[in-house]
């Protein structure tokens, strides 16, 4: 398993608890460090950017098969990519009108 000693605690295979798995190989992505740590939102940072409840983003990722795929889980958190989570938003007429 390929190891990012800056996310993983060394040795163990662990990120911030939970086991990383393996990316397949067209869903691998490169970003700058400044563009991740603006790409990488939970489902609370959703909420948070649409003004909306935690439970309503929740229920969508749950009830729409569609709704991107986390790329990463932590014990806490499911990870998603935001520019993914916005087109799911602009394909499905959910997202404001002043996001666009």
């Amino acid at each position: 398993m390929d190891r990012c000693p800056e996310v993983l605690t060394e040795g163990t295979g662990l990120t911030y608890g939970s086991l990383m798995t393996q990316p397949k190989k067209d869903d691998v992505r490169t970003f700058t460090r400044e563009e991740l740590a603006e790409e990488l939102v939970t489902l609370g940072d959703i909420a948070a950017m649409l003004g909306r409840p935690y439970d309503t983003v929740s229920k969508w990722r749950d009830r729409h098969a569609d709704f991107p795929a986390p790329v990463a889980e932590t014990i806490r958190a499911r990870i998603y990519i935001r520019s993914e989570i916005v087109k799911w938003l602009e394909k499905t007429g959910r997202l404001p009108q002043q996001m666009t």
